[in-house]
């Protein structure tokens, strides 16, 4: 399949998304130009690639997946906004996209609770930690918009720590995204039996605790 020449021409740039006729769910998100929306078809039938996309496509049949252009007339940088929305929203919605890449700026001005944005424009810099503070960055585990047990539950385990320095740590700082979104404190540490990336058996840490008291975490 294909646009025409004239469709082409007048098009400019869109954002498109690949839909599984089966349940009408999107499970790709792009945006290009002419033909970019066929691509993906032709890859699938033509070679080799193996990923979640492609596999998708041809469990489906390549003839049967639906091409929706959502919207198109649009100048490049307005087809990167868009595009990165769309992807944002699939994502918090669960929808079974298969993108490997988010969107653009998502990490910086993509998808937040409201609470999460008053958060970022307005945290002042952190530019000391007390002694028994530990800082551990959660962009791995943690999904934004979620809610303030989703902070805890994605910091209290498990990290690699140094046994020595476990009786001395009482606050932990939860860091997402370059900024801090839980403190907890009244830890009570305990070790998670791990392995590393050549199955050796190591130690890794967790802890039960509070949210920390207000003052403690305007600080």
């Amino acid at each position: 399949m294909a646009f025409d020449a004239i469709t082409c021409e007048k098009i400019g740039a869109y954002v498109y998304a690949l839909v599984d006729p089966r349940d009408n769910q999107p499970f790709y998100i792009g945006r290009g130009h002419c033909n970019r929306v066929f691509d993906h078809i032709n890859c699938a039938l033509s070679e080799e690639l193996e990923s979640d996309k492609y596999d998708r496509i041809r469990e489906i049949t390549p003839e049967r997946v639906k091409h929706v252009i959502l919207r198109h007339g649009m100048k490049d940088s307005e087809a990167i906004e868009v595009e990165a929305a769309l992807i944002d929203y699939s994502r918090f919605m669960h929808f079974p996209i298969t993108n490997i890449a988010a969107g653009y700026h998502s990490s910086s001005i993509g998808y937040m609770s409201a609470d999460e944005v008053m958060q970022k424009y307005n945290a002042p810099a952190l530019d000391y930690l007390d002694p028994g503070c530990v800082l551990i960055n959660i962009n791995r585990s943690y999904q934004r918009a979620s809610s303030s047990d989703a902070v805890y539950r994605a910091t209290k385990e498990a990290w690699r720590i140094a046994a020595y320095r476990i009786p001395s740590l009482n606050t932990v700082i939860a860091e997402y995204r370059g900024y801090v979104i839980g403190v907890f404190t009244n830890l009570k540490w305990y070790k998670v039996p791990a392995f590393d990336k050549k199955g050796k058996p190591i130690t890794r840490w967790g802890f039960d605790g509070e949210i920390a008291e207000p003052d403690i975490r305007n600080k």
